[in-house]
């Protein structure tokens, strides 16, 4: 099978639009797991027992917190 110049400019064009879908899907996927968290921030219990507060301490993560913050971070140095 011969690849002509416009067969190939297809399947660059279809592998660039793959690609692309890919990107997108991962880029959407990452921030659910993100508005999951804010979400479980705010389902806390009412209550003001001590070992309820607790338990709401202990299942907040907030370990992603300052990647956040470090990718605001470089748009900003990006920006001037």
């Amino acid at each position: 099978m011969k690849i002509t110049k416009n067969n190939f400019v297809l399947i660059l064009a279809a592998a660039a639009i793959a690609l692309l879908g890919i990107f997108a899907y991962f880029l959407n996927n990452s921030g659910n797991s993100f508005e999951q968290e804010i979400t479980k921030l705010k389902t806390q219990s009412s209550s003001n027992e001590i070992e309820a507060i607790e338990q709401d301490i202990l299942g907040t993560d907030l370990s992603d917190l300052d990647k956040e913050l470090s990718d605001i971070e470089k748009e900003i140095e990006a920006a001037y």
